[in-house]
């Protein structure tokens, strides 16, 4: 409010009367209001059909992200590290903290460069981090962070584009992967697809929300000693998926 009023203050005339009338100062503190929100909330961000339209002061950068435009020092993890051969792109140590593993950057096919990074979180656990960046290697977006499930790390075993909504504009589309290995007779993957509009710039990537959403997340592996099949666990399967949801858009 006090935003307001000082607006109000410098636009007034000389006798003191504000130029604002009471219904602008209204709109005023309503405008102040939704920035407010969005600065504090940024995943409320509204949508649009695919793109995210939020105040560009939500845009927020990822201190991840920010370590490896720095990065050197690239080396072949050590026979301790984590198991990341199921990673789409080549998983390295690297000395740029907080990262402790990341890939080097890595064009999609027909799309942009990005760069997997992992990092510790306050529970020890390795959080994965995609960064998108531009042809001139700035800094361009991030997909927020992935978490453990189970105490396993997340896996990126597939980036690709693909056209997943009505517009021409080709998505970003990640397979994220957790192995799977308990006590109660289960062992397996559990798999989430991902898939993202990158047609604006900076700050945290949306995610789209996709038609048959339980279908973009399965088990795939033995639940309790029962197999158990995921559908769309590889490149070639969510292709065909996003090929029938075209299909039934043009019904």
């Amino acid at each position: 409010m006090s935003s307001c009023r000082s607006i109000a203050q410098r636009s007034g005339t000389r006798s003191g009367t504000p130029a604002f009338s009471p219904a602008a100062l209204a709109r005023c503190l309503v405008v102040m209001a939704v920035t407010a929100c969005a600065q504090a909330h940024p995943e409320w961000a509204v949508t649009s059909g695919s793109v995210a339209l939020a105040p560009s002061a939500s845009i927020d950068t990822s201190p991840v992200c920010a370590a490896l435009q720095e990065a050197s020092g690239y080396r072949a993890p050590s026979a301790l590290a984590p198991d990341f051969s199921r990673s789409a792109h080549r998983i390295l140590e690297v000395a740029a903290e907080p990262v402790r593993y990341a890939s080097r950057p890595e064009r999609v096919p027909d799309g942009v460069p990005v760069q997997l990074g992992y990092a510790l979180n306050d529970a020890d656990e390795l959080e994965l981090t995609l960064c998108v960046w531009s042809d001139a290697g700035a800094t361009r977006a991030h997909a927020g962070t992935f978490g453990s499930e189970g105490g396993r790390h997340a896996v990126a075993q597939s980036i690709f584009m693909a056209d997943a909504d009505a517009d021409p504009q080709q998505e970003l589309v990640v397979l994220l992967g957790w192995a799977v290995d308990n006590a109660r007779d289960t062992s397996g993957t559990f798999y989430a697809w991902h898939v993202y509009d990158i047609g604006h710039a900076g700050g945290q990537l949306q995610r789209l929300k996709l038609e048959d959403e339980p279908l973009v997340s399965g088990f795939d592996g033995v639940r309790e000693g029962e197999p158990v099949t995921y559908p769309l666990r590889d490149e070639r399967a969510f292709k065909a998926y996003l090929q029938d949801l075209q299909a039934r858009r043009l019904k």
